[in-house]
């Protein structure tokens, strides 16, 4: 998953493609560095988790559906509410997530005014469809 970042990170910094084509591309990626087949999101959790971001179920209350992060080790953590939820559920919050932790690497999000949240969060849930678009 490191790899994967790094690689995102570099691709952003540099790109000076449309961020619908950006977007786009990182869910490509993220697809094929994950291992994802082109025809299911079966093994979603399990390939991320391979990749090497922990995954944790936890009560996170009623608001909030999932939650990602960075360590200062640079290790990724993705936090899933423990709400009785569907698989097709789980797997959109597990893409949702990465989408966060490949685009927004170091992102303080409650420095954020809501537009630029707003922002941040259209540009997640664009690499989640995308990422899920099996």
């Amino acid at each position: 998953m490191i790899l994967l970042k790094d690689e995102v990170v570099e691709y952003l910094n540099t790109s000076n493609e449309y961020q619908a084509s950006q977007i786009k591309y990182v869910a490509s990626l993220a697809r094929h560095r994950l291992g994802l087949h082109h025809d299911t999101n079966d093994e979603l959790m399990f390939l991320v988790e391979k990749s090497g971001v922990f995954i944790f179920e936890k009560a996170i209350g009623e608001e909030t559906d999932a939650y990602s992060l960075w360590t200062k080790q640079d290790r990724p953590f993705i936090m899933l509410g423990n709400l009785k939820r569907s698989a097709v559920r789980r797997n959109f919050d597990i893409a949702h997530e990465l989408g966060h932790l490949l685009l927004h690497y170091r992102v303080e999000f409650t420095s954020l005014d809501r537009k630029e949240y707003k922002s941040l969060e259209q540009e997640t849930q664009s690499v989640c469809k995308c990422v899920l678009a099996a």
